[in-house]
């Protein structure tokens, strides 16, 4: 069929009202005196002359794209790129419902579970309490002691009993503060019978689930009574599970951090690490703790990834 240039012009006229200038289509036959019917044909004849191109971009082909190429740039074995919201609320919750499903999955084909805090932690505990009816078996214990503060995410023994009671999993409790004041009291402690039990068990994890979180950040964990003026010449950025990194991935140490939560050696050797990326978590505390190599596994969402990648580029 050959178009007049008149018509084609039309037709370009009536899909920019349409597509462009969201009109519906009786507006559209209202304004330019034409039947809606005719909006309709010429709409149709816009898609077949190519005037008009519908791409259809699935989020989730773009974020399988994403994921290969966090894992490639920072050497990890999985996780999921979640797409994200234009709010942060409401990103939030995209985030921990994407990481119940992928958590709960991980949990069923493991034996060892430690489990840190945050409020992503104890978001992701709460959605999985309200929704899982799935029931496994094993062991699960915090990655770290009980905060003094009166935040139920900073309680850690109290997310283990939770994760444990709905998923049939055996909890073990900690029952220890996460900070001690003196060498002497943080050495007591270690050698009482239960500190010794979850020494055994940080030992041989099979999966550590935690937060990376920005630093500085609320509450603050006395840092500066811990670590000083290291914090600043160290250029902190980021912590989990209460330790305390750099844009490099290099982690503080103390001589006078008394601080009760697995060793580094205990979490390298733990064979699926998963770390999760609230909405408000920075690109650098993202680079810093994916660059201390304890992560294996990564929750985070889309717009997130495209920073990091972003960032690392530069």
């Amino acid at each position: 069929m050959i178009y007049e240039i008149d018509k084609i012009k039309k037709i370009v006229d009536v899909a920019r009202m349409y597509y462009e200038q969201n009109l519906t289509q009786n507006e559209i036959a209202k304004a330019l005196s034409i039947s809606r019917p005719s909006i309709s044909k010429m709409l149709a004849e816009a898609k077949n002359l190519g005037i008009v191109k519908i791409t259809i971009t699935s989020p989730l082909e773009q974020n399988e794209e994403l994921l290969k190429n966090i894992k490639e740039t920072f050497n990890l074995k999985g996780g999921i790129i979640v797409h994200g919201a234009a709010s942060e609320k409401v990103n939030n919750a995209f985030i921990t419902n994407e990481s119940a499903v992928y958590i709960m999955d991980k949990l069923t084909k493991a034996n060892k579970i430690g489990l840190g805090w945050g409020k992503m932690i104890n978001s992701i505990v709460k959605r999985i309490s309200e929704t899982s009816s799935v029931k496994t078996s094993g062991v699960i214990c915090p990655l770290l002691g009980n905060s003094v503060t009166p935040y139920e995410e900073y309680h850690p023994d109290s997310l283990v009993r939770e994760l444990g009671e709905k998923m049939g999993l055996k909890p073990f409790y900690i029952y220890s503060p996460t900070f001690f004041e003196s060498k002497e009291e943080f050495e007591g402690f270690l050698n009482l019978e239960n500190q010794k039990i979850i020494n055994n068990l940080w030992n041989s994890l099979d999966i550590a689930i935690l937060n990376i979180d920005n630093h500085p950040s609320v509450p603050d964990f006395a840092t500066a009574s811990r670590f000083g003026e290291s914090l600043h010449i160290k250029k902190i950025i980021g912590h989990m599970i209460s330790y305390y990194y750099n844009i490099d991935g290099e982690i503080l140490d103390s001589s006078s951090d008394y601080t009760n939560h697995i060793s580094l050696a205990d979490l390298k050797n733990t064979k699926t690490v998963i770390g999760v990326c609230s909405a408000d978590t920075n690109v650098k505390s993202v680079i810093g703790a994916l660059k201390t190599g304890l992560i294996t596994h990564l929750i985070i969402d889309d717009e997130l990834a495209v920073k990091v990648l972003e960032a690392i580029s530069k």
